[in-house]
C-alpha cells in the first residue's frame, strides 16, 4: 500500500567548471532521502541542466534549458567558481538568468527558498579568465543589492557542510501549508511514472507506514539486501590487503635498487611502473564493483529507519528489542571498521612520495575511487546511527 509523501524540487544551477560539487549534491540528497524519507515523509528532487535537457532546437539554447527545467520547482542553488558563463542573449550568462528566474519566483511567492554558492579554491593558473572573475566578483556585488546573503567554501569538506546546511533547512520548514500547491504525492492518481521515488526498487511503496509488513520480514530483507555489499567489501578488503603488500614488496626492491644501483634508472622506472600497474588493478576492481555497494543504499536506509520504528512497538527492555539493536549497533560498527579501512589506506597512498608522472595517476585514481567508497559508507552509517539515536 503507498502512502503519502512531499516531493521537493531543487534546481541546482552552475557553469560547466563545478562538475565534483554536482556530483556531490547527488550523493548528499540520495544520502538525506535514505535517513530522512521515509521518517519526514518527504523527499528531495534534484534538477541539474545536464540530467534533464534533451538536444533541441529553440531561437536561443537557454530558452531549452528553461523549458526543460520548468517553474515546477521549490528551492534553488546556484553555484559559481571561476566560470560566470556565456551570454544567453538577455543576461551575461545561463545561471545569472536562471538566478533571476528564480529570484523573481521567490518574490511571488512560489520557491521556499533560494542560495547562492561561491568556490573559493585557487583557480588552475591554466583556466584563469580575468574577464569571467571580474564578472564573478560584479555578480556578487549585484547578489548583496538584492539582499541575498551568498556563501563560500574553499574545499570539498566545506562545500558538504554548507549543502548538508541547506537540506537541513528542507527538514525544519513547515510544509503543510506549502505541499497543496507546490509539492506532488508520490501516491497521485495522475502520477503513473517513477518521477520523484526513491531508488529503482518498485518494491518500496509496498514498505510503507500502513503497510502489512512486519519485524521479521523487513528482518529478513535487510540481512539479504546486505549480503551484496558485505561481500564487496570483504572481496574489497582482501583485494587491498594483496595490494599492500605487492607495494611494500616492490618498494623494498626499489630501495635495494637505489642503494645497490643507484644509476640504474631503468630497472628503478620499472619497479616503479610495476606498482602503478599494482594499484590501477586494485583501482579497476573497486571501480568495476562500487555499484555492488551502492546499488541499495537507499532502501537498506529506508528499511533500517522503518526497523527503527517497529522497535517502538516493543515496551521496556525485551530480549527481542535487544537484539534488533545489537545487530543494528553491529552493522554500525562493520561500517565504522571498513571506512577507517579505506581512510588510512589513503593516507598510506598519499604518503607515498611523487615519483613519476604515471605513478602519479595511479596513486589519484586509487584514493578517488576510496574516497567514492568512504561516501557510500557514510551513507549506511549514518542510517544505523539514525536507528539507534531513536532508541538510546
Amino acid at each position: 500500500m503507498a502512502y503519502n509523501a512531499l516531493v521537493i524540487r531543487i534546481f541546482l544551477s552552475f557553469p560547466s567548471d563545478l562538475e565534483a560539487e554536482q556530483e556531490r549534491c547527488k550523493q548528499l540528497v540520495s544520502e538525506w532521502n535514505a535517513i530522512n524519507g521515509y521518517r519526514l515523509g518527504r523527499y528531495i528532487e534534484l534538477l541539474t541542466w545536464k540530467d534533464v535537457v534533451a538536444p533541441q532546437f529553440s531561437d536561443r539554447p537557454q530558452n531549452v534549458i528553461n523549458k526543460s527545467i520548468g517553474e515546477d520547482y521549490d528551492w534553488y542553488i546556484g553555484m559559481m567558481w571561476g566560470r560566470f558563463g556565456a551570454p544567453t542573449g538577455t543576461h551575461d550568462s545561463g545561471t545569472a538568468e536562471e538566478f533571476d528566474n528564480a529570484l523573481s519566483k521567490y518574490r511571488a511567492g512560489s520557491l521556499l527558498n533560494l542560495s547562492f554558492l561561491f568556490k573559493t579554491t585557487a583557480i588552475p593558473i591554466n583556466n584563469i579568465d580575468t574577464e569571467q572573475i571580474e564578472k564573478i566578483n560584479n555578480f556578487k556585488k549585484i547578489l548583496s543589492e538584492k539582499g541575498g546573503l551568498y556563501g563560500e567554501f574553499d574545499s570539498m569538506e566545506q562545500f558538504e557542510i554548507t549543502f548538508r546546511k541547506i537540506l537541513n533547512e528542507i527538514e525544519s520548514v513547515k510544509l503543510e501549508e506549502w505541499a497543496l500547491e507546490h509539492t506532488s504525492e508520490l501516491d497521485s492518481p495522475n502520477n503513473t511514472s517513477n518521477e520523484g521515488c526513491v531508488g529503482n526498487n518498485e518494491n518500496l511503496s509496498d514498505l510503507s507506514l500502513d503497510s502489512d509488513i512486519g519485524l521479521f520480514e523487513i528482518a529478513e530483507k535487510l540481512q539479504d539486501l546486505l549480503r551484496e555489499p558485505t561481500e564487496f567489501l570483504n572481496e574489497w578488503g582482501e583485494v587491498t590487503n594483496n595490494t599492500s603488500e605487492e607495494i611494500i614488496s616492490i618498494s623494498d626492491s626499489i630501495n635495494r635498487a637505489v642503494s645497490v644501483e643507484p644509476d640504474n634508472q631503468k630497472l628503478i622506472r620499472s619497479l616503479i611502473d610495476k606498482t602503478c600497474s599494482v594499484m590501477d588493478k586494485a583501482s579497476e576492481f573497486s571501480e568495476n564493483n562500487v555499484h555492488r555497494y551502492s546499488n541499495n543504499s537507499e532502501e537498506i536506509g529506508y528499511l533500517t529507519i522503518m526497523l527503527s520504528d517497529i522497535i517502538g512497538d516493543f515496551s521496556g527492555d525485551g530480549e527481542d528489542k535487544n537484539i534488533i539493536i545489537s545487530a543494528i549497533q553491529s552493522n554500525l560498527n562493520s561500517m565504522f571498521d571498513f571506512k577507517n579501512s579505506v581512510l588510512s589506506l589513503n593516507k598510506t597512498i598519499m604518503e607515498l612520495p611523487r615519483l613519476t608522472t604515471r605513478f602519479n595517476k595511479s596513486r589519484k585514481r586509487q584514493v578517488s575511487i576510496n574516497d567514492e567508497i568512504a561516501r557510500e559508507i557514510d551513507v549506511y552509517i549514518n542510517a544505523f546511527k539514525t536507528a539507534l539515536n531513536g532508541h538510546s
